[in-house]
């Protein structure tokens, strides 16, 4: 009877502590290996976000990207051609998060849109003679878009995307067109965030 007048009387209150809590800034930066046409290279960004709900934030962020790209050896190895690209990016970002709230593990897609600043070089090696036949003084800009999808744990993050930028042509030092350049590419990144506490739900009980 003891027991059951215990148990009986047992208060459990919740109190939620949310990364994701609504009205509240956060800020990350990331670093990520990337995969396009051909090559690799490495990207960078940081990124500022306000969190519209519990599981939405919506911000802007910053990046480049280095990478050789469009790799060709000739048949006869004597001829080796690439493609040096470097991009900055400006995007207005948004990610949604499938966190139940019970656990710093929260999985999260998302989506990016803006504009990226282009320089592509193209260069041909044969006979171990270096000549350059494609590149732009001046760069380009153009408008993309980013898809991605992750998770974060605690306060790190580990996403996979893939950039959706137009491809650009290619043109030698006396303005001739040589063909184009694909400017896609997949990034994976791993990083991290401060601001907006933590994804755990925590549960108190207390006991009279």
């Amino acid at each position: 009877m003891r027991k059951f007048v215990l148990y009986s009387l047992i208060i459990v209150a919740f109190t939620d502590v949310y990364s994701q809590e609504k009205g509240k800034i956060r800020v990350g930066a990331d670093l990520g290996i990337c995969l396009p046409n051909q090559g690799g290279g490495l990207t960078g960004n940081v990124d500022f976000r306000y969190n519209i709900l519990d599981n939405f934030n919506a911000g802007f962020r910053i990046g480049f990207g280095l990478m050789i790209k469009d790799i060709a050896i000739s048949s006869d190895r004597m001829s080796v051609t690439s493609t040096e690209s470097l991009n900055n990016s400006f995007l207005i970002t948004g990610d949604y998060y499938f966190s139940k709230k019970t656990s710093y593990f929260a999985p999260f897609i998302g989506v990016g849109l803006g504009t990226y600043f282009i320089e592509n070089t193209r260069f041909t090696l044969e006979n171990n003679e270096t000549q350059k036949f494609g590149f732009y003084i001046n760069g380009e800009n153009v408008s993309g878009g980013l898809l991605r999808g992750g998770f974060e744990w605690g306060k790190f993050r580990l996403v996979l995307e893939y950039y959706l930028i137009p491809s650009s042509a290619l043109k030698d030092l006396s303005n001739n067109y040589k063909g184009m350049s694909n400017n896609c590419y997949t990034n994976i990144s791993l990083g991290f965030y401060i601001g907006g506490g933590k994804w755990k739900k925590l549960v108190k009980a207390q006991y009279l």
